[in-house]
């Protein structure tokens, strides 16, 4: 057979094998790009879920220090002395 006709066949035979990896490497970045939003969109809640969890502990902590069974329990702060 003749060179050119093998040249022919395997340039439209890599260019379809190209057009193909394009395609499906496409696809895959359009999937990652959905992925990452939906990482980035519950990384956000989680954040704020954690902050509003904070300022819940802290209430939480400042209500059991006022409470009378939390005093009785374990008795007020006594502040110490310092050595000068």
């Amino acid at each position: 057979m003749n060179a050119i006709p093998h040249a022919d066949i395997f340039f439209f035979v890599a260019t379809i094998g190209f057009i193909i990896i394009f395609i499906l490497v496409a696809i895959g970045l359009i999937y990652l790009i959905a992925l990452l939003r939906s990482i980035m969109h519950i990384s956000l809640k989680i954040e704020k879920d954690i902050e509003n969890i904070g300022d819940t502990a802290k209430e939480f902590v400042a209500r059991l220090w006022e409470s009378a069974l939390f005093s009785w329990m374990f008795g007020k702060k006594r502040k110490r002395k310092s050595i000068e």
